[in-house]
Order: C-alpha cells, then sequence, then structure tokens
C-alpha cells in the first residue's frame, strides 16, 4: 500500500514539473514573439510617418521629378504599413492571451498539488 502511494505521488510530482517546464518554455517564445512584434511595430510606425510626410511633401510641391505614379506608390506603401501595424497588434494580443491561459493552467496545477499533499498529509 504504501509503494502504490508513494509511486502516485512521484507521478504527480512529475506531472507537474513537465507541465511547469513546458509553461517555462511556451512563456519564452510568447515573450520573444511579443518583443519582436513590438520591435517591428515601431519600425512600421516610422515608416509610416515618414512616408506620409513624404507623400505629403509631393502634394504640396510638385517639382519636375515627381510623377502622380510616384504619389499613388507612396499612398499604397502608407496603406501596406497600416494594414501591417493592425496585423501585429492583433499578434500581441494572442501573445498576451495565450500567456495569461498558460499561467492559469500552471497555477490549477499547482493548486491540485497543494490539496493533494494537504490530503495525504
Amino acid at each position: 500500500m504504501n509503494t502504490i502511494e508513494s509511486y502516485t505521488i512521484v507521478e504527480k510530482y512529475s506531472l507537474i514539473t513537465i507541465a511547469s517546464i513546458l509553461f517555462i518554455i511556451d512563456l519564452l517564445f510568447n515573450l520573444n514573439s511579443i518583443v519582436n512584434f513590438r520591435r517591428s511595430i515601431k519600425i512600421s510606425e516610422n515608416v509610416y510617418s515618414n512616408t506620409y510626410k513624404f507623400n505629403n511633401f509631393f502634394k504640396n510641391i510638385e517639382t519636375k521629378f515627381s510623377t502622380k505614379q510616384d504619389i499613388i506608390k507612396y499612398q499604397r506603401n502608407i496603406s501596406k504599413n497600416k494594414k501591417n501595424i493592425e496585423y501585429k497588434k492583433r499578434y500581441i494580443k494572442k501573445g498576451l492571451n495565450s500567456i495569461i491561459i498558460s499561467m492559469l493552467i500552471i497555477s490549477l496545477l499547482i493548486i491540485l498539488l497543494i490539496r493533494d499533499n494537504m490530503v495525504i498529509i
């Protein structure tokens, strides 16, 4: 009887360690992706503001070198940058949600471990 109880305790501890290792790996990947996307959002916003200023420059001052095709091309770049920024913001929200879910899972596992230990004691 004693060996069976000790075996189940070892099983529970191994499940908790496996779950905590998986949680840490998941957390690291999510944090890394969030940091990378925040950097890319800052870069995209800078590109967006620069192209917008450049576009306004061409609208206000017509030179011999600027054509309407150039202006249309810059406007398309601005709309692409806007779409990229929105997509990356959504991706960051998904990453934060997955971090919260994995934290809830690990906290539930810890609560179960504490509860089982109290029952055994």
